[in-house]
């Protein structure tokens, strides 16, 4: 049977419109998975944002307690121990176990919060005694390989750090409360679909909830006795200090040992050569491990940051580049080219 010429240009016609219609149904669907992706990313860096805000304020609370009921000087007899145990040599010096460990009559209350928030006193016990105990190892070496003053922040690196802290959550706090504005105009429209309106409620959720904290924080810091703001200042400080350690550690590996660079909790981690200095440490006669419970430490260090580059994406080499030439980028984050 002859198909005529007007329905085979009416069919080519038809299979033209179906081609249009899925292209459109694919580019709709495509800008819906965009649109889903990007509220989820800025409701993970405000997660990230809320909970490295309450940690540094569980950090600071910490260090002004410190400060503030520290004693004069403390001994072996003070902290419930009666002599060093040691468990480890490190380059001529003796680690004892009372430098990791909590002191005996102070482990009752802090097993009773553990159990009091769901977690095992024992095993936690053990991984903070064993994360603390690599801190010293780890420390002691870099110091051996690098020296003192290329780890150690300049008073002017911390006060950059501290005023751009500050500025970074005021930023953050005003971009919140336009991110509000817009959110709120947007679940206005109807035209919204049933994931896509949850989406935009829970990150509206979340931006208030990170508003109110900032508020809720500096209303603190305002009514705060005027005895307490050098304390504060102090304590905060040291978080900068901190932080700035630790840039300058990664920064001395990546240029003594270079290789890749991962994105690690929105910083960036020179893996390959916290796993090249891991080797070296591992191959030393003066990094000796003597108690049982801790001889297996540098095998178990290494396996965790090997598993970190498998869960870990790598960063963009230029950037990583730039990441450590200077500490300016430290608060800024990962961004993806």
């Amino acid at each position: 049977m002859r198909i005529s010429r007007r329905a085979t240009i009416q069919n080519r016609q038809i299979q033209n419109r179906q081609i249009q219609n899925r292209q459109i149904q694919n580019r709709q669907i495509q800008n819906r998975q965009i649109q889903n992706r990007q509220i989820q990313n800025r409701q993970g860096r405000l997660h990230m944002r809320l909970y490295l805000a309450r940690l540094y304020m569980i950090v600071l609370f910490a260090i002004m307690g410190a400060l503030l009921m520290a004693p004069a000087s403390a001994n072996a007899d003070d902290l419930g121990f009666s002599s060093c145990d040691p468990i480890a040599r490190l380059y001529g010096d003796v680690i004892c176990r009372k430098d990791v460990e909590q002191a005996p009559e102070h482990r009752p209350e802090i097993e009773k919060a553990f159990r009091q928030s769901g977690i095992d006193p024992a095993q936690e016990l053990h991984r903070q005694n064993r994360q603390r105990f690599f801190q010293l190892v780890w420390e002691g070496a870099l110091v051996e390989r690098f020296g003192v003053t290329p780890l150690t922040p300049t008073e002017d690196e911390i006060t950059t750090y501290h005023n751009v802290f500050k500025n970074t959550l005021r930023d953050n706090y005003l971009n919140d409360k336009e991110n509000i504005d817009r959110l709120k105009a947007r679940l206005k429209q109807g035209d919204l679909e049933d994931d896509m309106r949850k989406e935009l409620t829970d990150l509206l959720l979340l931006t208030n909830t990170s508003v109110r904290y900032y508020e809720q924080n500096q209303q603190f810091r305002a009514e705060m006795p005027a005895e307490y703001v050098a304390t504060i200042l102090e304590a905060e400080r040291k978080i900068a200090s901190a932080a700035l350690k630790n840039w300058r550690a990664d920064k001395a590996l990546f240029d003594a040992f270079g290789g890749r660079v991962f994105v690690v909790d929105d910083q960036l981690k020179p893996l390959d050569a916290y796993l090249d200095f891991l080797g070296d440490m591992g191959a030393q006669d003066n990094i000796v491990l003597i108690a049982a419970d801790y001889q297996d430490l540098l095998e178990t260090i290494m396996r965790d940051f090997e598993a970190m580059q498998n869960t870990s994406q790598t960063a963009d080499e230029t950037q990583a580049r730039a990441y450590f030439k200077t500490p300016d980028l430290i608060l800024t984050g990962y961004q993806a080219p």
